[in-house]
Order: C-alpha cells, then sequence, then structure tokens
C-alpha cells in the first residue's frame, strides 16, 4: 500500500514541467555538448595542479606502502589513525620499484576522478528525472565548487575516490534494480568505498531511498535482499572500524559547535565566499547569515514544490557531514576543506534547482527565472576566480617546495640547513569566515629531505631554522600570513650551525608573495690550509678568492658574486661586506649587508673559519643597453653605523686597492 508521504514525493519528481528550466529547452545532443565542454573547463582549470608534486604529510602517508606486503596493507596499523586498506593498495600501485613516486601521474588520476564524478552526477540526476538543464546546471555547480580545491589539487585525499565508488554504487543499484535484479553487484562497489574512506557509510540511507522512489511503497524495501546486506555489511563494519587498533589522537567524539559552523559554510558557498577576503565586520554575524541561507533556500524549494529535492540534498549534507562534526577538533578541521567534497553534489543540486524554477508565463515566475539566472551567473564567476586565487596560492609554495627537492635530489652534501623555509601559508584575508583557506605545505612534522625521497632516491638530512627579522618587511606586505619551519634563532646561532653543515639555502620573501630559494653559502672550520689570500681587511678578514657569473633575467641582469673570507678574528655586530659594481667611477649597483645573505655576521666568526659569501647584484636594465661598458666589482667590509671601512692591504699583485675596496674583476657588460 502506497503511503501519502511517498505518493507525494514520487508525484512530485516526476511532474512534466521540470523538463524545462529557465526557458531553456536542451536536446540530448546538445546538452552532450556542453556536458564535454564542461569536462574539458573542469580538466583545464585544474591542470596547474600536475605540478604541484606532494606537500604536506604526503611523504608519511605514501611512506606506508613502499616495501610493505599485500597482507600488511589490508590488516589495521597501529601507527595509522584511520582504517583505509583500499586507499594503501591503490597508492600502492603507483610506488615504484626504488619507492618513488609519479607525481604527475597521480594528480593527474584525481583530476581524472573528479570528471568521472562529475559526468556520474549529471547521469545521476537524469535517472532520477530531473531536467537536463537542472541536471546541467547541478554538474556546473559541482565542478567549480571552490570548497573542492584542496582535495582535487593535492594528490593524498581519499575524498574524490570515495564519491565516484559511492556514486557508482547507487548507480549500479538503480539499474540493478530497475532491470529486476537484487543489486548486489551494487554491494561490492560500496565495500570497495568502505575500504577508500570510512565515510561512505553515508551513501546507505540513499541506496534505501532510491528504492522507496522507486517502488512507491515502504513495504517493498524489507523484501529486497541486497538492502538487507548493505544495513549488515554497514553495521559490521562499523563495529569493526570502532574496534580495530590503530593510532589514537585525531578523532574523537566531539561536536563542536564552531567545527558544526565551518561545515555548514559549505551549503552557504556563494554567499560567504568573497575572492578579496571576507569583510572583518560581517565575522559576528556568521551564524545568523548561515540560518538565513538555509531558511531562504528552503523556502525556495518549498515553493518551487521541490519538497524531494531540499530533504535528500540536505539529508545528503548532513550525513556525509555528520561523521566529522562528531569526531573532529577544530584545530584539525578548520584545515581540511576537502571534507566538502563528497557534499559538493548537494549543495549543487540544491542551489542550481532554487535558481532556475520551471517554464511559466506567470509574471513573478519570469523575474525569478531571469534573477535566478544572472545569479547563477555570478556564482560561477564568483567560483572561478576563488579557484584562480587558490591555484596561484599553491603556486607559489609548491614550485619553491620542489626547488629545495631538486636542490636536495641532486646534491652530494650529507647535510644542509634550510632557513626561513614554509611551513604553511594563508591570505591575510580568507575567502571564507571559518578555517584555513591556504597551504600546508611542508610542515616541521615531516622532515624536507622526505619531500625529495619521494622523487629521488637519496636526500641529505636537513636542518631547518628561521629568522624571523630577514624579509620582516616583504613578508608584512604580501598577500600571504606565512608560518615557517624550525624553531626561531638569531644569526649567530645559524652560523654555529652551519659549520656544521655542507651549505645553507635561504627562502627569499618577496613583497608580491612569490618566494625564492637562494643559496646563502658554508662555513667550514679553521684548520684547513689554504692558499695565499688576495688581500686583508683590517684584523678580521682575509679574502681567499672571488667568483663572479653572469646570468641573464627577465628585464635585467644579475651578478652572482662568491666570496671566499678567511676569519681573523671576530668582527663587531655593525660591521658588513660589501660587493660594489663601478662604471666611470659611479656606483651603479651593490649587494652590502652581513655576508652569507645576512646569516653569518662577523660577531660570529671565529679564527680560521672560511666563509663562503654569496651575493646577488642586480644591474638596472638600461645599463650598457646601447653600447658595451666595462664595470668594476669592488669588494670590502665597512662599520655601517660610523660608515668607514676597513683598510685594504693588497696581498696579490694583480689587483688593486680603490679607497678601501679592493678591485678585484673588471667585467663588459653588453
Amino acid at each position: 500500500m502506497r503511503t501519502r508521504s511517498v505518493k507525494a514525493l514520487s508525484e512530485i519528481s516526476s511532474r512534466p514541467g521540470d523538463s524545462e528550466v529557465a526557458g531553456v529547452r536542451l536536446s540530448g545532443s546538445v546538452s552532450q555538448v556542453l556536458l564535454t565542454g564542461l569536462l574539458l573547463l573542469t580538466a583545464a582549470l585544474y591542470a596547474p595542479s600536475l605540478h604541484y608534486g606532494f606537500i604536506w604529510d604526503d611523504p608519511l602517508w605514501y611512506g606506508r606502502v613502499v616495501d610493505v606486503t599485500l597482507e600488511r596493507l589490508l590488516l589495521p596499523n597501529a601507527t595509522f589513525h584511520f582504517y583505509r586498506p583500499g586507499e594503501l593498495l591503490l597508492n600502492a600501485l603507483f610506488a615504484r620499484a626504488d619507492g618513488t613516486f609519479p607525481d604527475v601521474a597521480m594528480h593527474a588520476f584525481q583530476i581524472g576522478v573528479h570528471l568521472v564524478n562529475i559526468a556520474l552526477v549529471w547521469r545521476t540526476l537524469r535517472e532520477l528525472r530531473r531536467s537536463r538543464t537542472i541536471a546541467l546546471g547541478t554538474a556546473v555547480l559541482f565542478a567549480l565548487y571552490p570548497l573542492s580545491h584542496q582535495a582535487i589539487v593535492w594528490a593524498a585525499p581519499q575524498q574524490p575516490s570515495m564519491t565516484l565508488l559511492i556514486l557508482l554504487t547507487l548507480r549500479v543499484f538503480s539499474v540493478a534494480r530497475q532491470r529486476g535484479q537484487p543489486g548486489w553487484a551494487a554491494l561490492g562497489v560500496y565495500v570497495l568505498a568502505l575500504s577508500i574512506q570510512e565515510n561512505a557509510l553515508f551513501i546507505l540511507p540513499f541506496i534505501v531511498l532510491w528504492e522507496i522512489w522507486h517502488q512507491g511503497t515502504l513495504k517493498a524495501v524489507w523484501r529486497v535482499p541486497s538492502l538487507w546486506g548493505f544495513g549488515l555489511l554497514s553495521a559490521g563494519y562499523l563495529l569493526l572500524w570502532v574496534n580495530i587498533p590503530r593510532q589514537m589522537g585525531i578523532t574523537s567524539i566531539a561536536f563542536e559547535p564552531r567545527v558544526g559552523l565551518y561545515l555548514l559554510q559549505g551549503l552557504a558557498f556563494p554567499v560567504l565566499g568573497f575572492p578579496a577576503g571576507f569583510p572583518g565586520a560581517l565575522q559576528p554575524y556568521v551564524p545568523y547569515i548561515l540560518l538565513i541561507v538555509l531558511l531562504w533556500l528552503t523556502a525556495a524549494l518549498l515553493y518551487r514544490r521541490q519538497g524531494w529535492i531540499l530533504a535528500c540534498g540536505l539529508l545528503w549534507y548532513g550525513v556525509g557531514m555528520l561523521a566529522s562534526w562528531a569526531g573532529l577538533r577544530y584545530s584539525y578541521a578548520n584545515l581540511s576543506p576537502r571534507q566538502f567534497y563528497p557534499v559538493a553534489p548537494a549543495v549543487a543540486a540544491l542551489w542550481t534547482t532554487a535558481l532556475l524554477p520551471p517554464r511559466s508565463s506567470a509574471p513573478a515566475t519570469r523575474v525569478w527565472r531571469g534573477a535566478g539566472g544572472v545569479l547563477l551567473a555570478l556564482i560561477l564567476c564568483q567560483s572561478l576566480v576563488l579557484l584562480d586565487r587558490f591555484n596561484r596560492a599553491y603556486a607559489v609554495g609548491t614550485t619553491h617546495l620542489r626547488a629545495a627537492v631538486d636542490t636536495l635530489g641532486t646534491s652530494d652534501a650529507e647535510m644542509l640547513v634550510f632557513v626561513n623555509f614554509p611551513d604553511r601559508y594563508t591570505f591575510k584575508r580568507e575567502p571564507y569566515p571559518l578555517g584555513y583557506w591556504g597551504v600546508t605545505l611542508a610542515p616541521v612534522v615531516t622532515p624536507l629531505e622526505a619531500f625529495a625521497e619521494m622523487h629521488y632516491t637519496r636526500a641529505p638530512t636537513t636542518l631547518c631554522l628561521s629568522v624571523p627579522a630577514l624579509d620582516y618587511e616583504a613578508r608584512e606586505v604580501s598577500p600571504y600570513r606565512v608560518d615557517m619551519r624550525g624553531e626561531p634563532v638569531g644569526e649567530d646561532n645559524v652560523y654555529r650551525r652551519a659549520v656544521e653543515a655542507d651549505g645553507v639555502y635561504l627562502t627569499v620573501y618577496k613583497p608580491d608573495g612569490t618566494l625564492e630559494l637562494r643559496y646563502a653559502g658554508k662555513v667550514t672550520s679553521g684548520g684547513i690550509e689554504e692558499g695565499a689570500p688576495l688581500a686583508s681587511f683590517g684584523d678580521v678578514a682575509d679574502l681567499l678568492d672571488v667568483e663572479v657569473r653572469q646570468s641573464p633575467a627577465a628585464s635585467s641582469s644579475m651578478l652572482e658574486v662568491t666570496l671566499h673570507w678567511k676569519a681573523l678574528r671576530s668582527g663587531a655586530p655593525t660591521l658588513v661586506a660589501f660587493a660594489h659594481v663601478m662604471v666611470d667611477g659611479d656606483l651603479v649597483a651593490q649587494d652590502d649587508g652581513i655576508p652569507g645573505r645576512g646569516l653569518f655576521p662577523l660577531q660570529a666568526w671565529r679564527f680560521g673559519d672560511v666563509i663562503e659569501d654569496e651575493r646577488s647584484i642586480e644591474l638596472p636594465a638600461t645599463l650598457g643597453a646601447d653600447d658595451t661598458i666595462v664595470a668594476e666589482i669592488r669588494v670590502g667590509i665597512y662599520d655601517w653605523l660610523t660608515q668607514v671601512r676597513l683598510p685594504v692591504q693588497v696581498k696579490d699583485h694583480r689587483l688593486e686597492a680603490v679607497n678601501n675596496a679592493l678591485l678585484v674583476k673588471r667585467i663588459s657588460l653588453p
């Protein structure tokens, strides 16, 4: 016997008026062309992630599958805080024999899974008798949903794969039931989904709802054996998951109100997302904004007689987010917008259905239809801008991390020091009111060399330190707020640690937010026999050697100057070294400062130490534009407080001193 509620929902869902939406009737061929265009656009938007490499805890995550037997991958792991054997097996397929991983292929896999999910969302809505326009609009919003960005561009998240499998579960089950088959194959897909991520449990009520919708009666549900199989399997898996040994500390029963608000942002994404940054003045009113948006969505869908979509959309969102709200603390949840990916289809369906009413000649409907179309277009524009902003942010850090990876992977050193390397960074004005929307790049809990070992078979050990005073002004005006790896130390401490290492690298921060990895030099302890010095500077240092290299840049040329000093004693705190470029007696470019790009202060020098001092001198773009000119490179040491240079005593007869500066080389500049 059909219940009234089931009959009403069935009639609403199959209403013939839904075949025309927003005054547009899409044929099958046109909709297929538009869907293909959407897939191509989405692939292009996410293509930059192919070059993002590995970040965050990727070395730890993927390291779990290196040289591990199949049996061990299937068993619980007491050092891991989840039980996800399917994901471990999937990662093992990418592992090379030498323990490295193909980052481009793994990012391509994430993009490919997202594209398949877009097509499945489209197909699922069509099978639920939604119009082609509604199905396409939902697919568009899902494809470009900005809160899904992290889940797609980072190689590790399981959410896209899990979503693919739960959509396939629903698809396989629906096809089987339409053919009068029990749907046991869907149960097998469901097992795969659970093995990828435990949140796949949330598809269970929708399997039941689909059967109710298809049968039109509640009684028939009890007579479907496969549904009993779904229920028993879910209960057994949940019991297993609760009791298996695993690392504690990540999940716990929490239900923090702030986590709940954070998760609700995904439902109100077009209202709360601000590409230029969420206004601080609105921050206190976020709970009320969320409530208003929910009430508006509810009223709009009920007015449109779309109670079935409203109920299913809110249920999908609610049960999809329940595990995160129940088990995660805000300190973990706020770093993880990838949680929004599985519920993105529901959000897209709710907004599309609310904004695109059916075709009607009624004036009110025409106004709604026009306004809804404009709003939908604005949402898409906002999503595109946000995705571009996220991509730009990821490109900054991942390019920098890849520079460090290549440096480590091609180095013969045993140990290298990295100073001011970014741990994570985010926008100074976050696009959403709650959460961390930046990039967790290379947290200190993951050794920096571990990222190199993902690409190379060997890498030097690393030590990370931070000197907050360096580039402080640039970071202040940068669009990003940065946390750096390593304990904050002074330059003297860096010098002492440099003696133990084979080289020091410094992250240079630019005002536009970009990063540059520069070799700062190295310090070799005393006792090494050296050749005759070129010159002595007071009683503080000998200059042993000078190397000058020219390298072209975009709008000028850069001189890379390497100075090799030998310390005679510690210098005063106010002493700095300089390298000047002189043309016809005029200073045209310079690099003055503490040696080692600010990391090797003379006050820390010890007798006999040899200091490799790297300097970069950017020449003016107009220098030598018309004719070849001869420039002189002069080197010296001076007291920045008194502006007095240390006297120069020339030891190499081929060189000369000019105004207490050693003229070390003449070069021709084209």
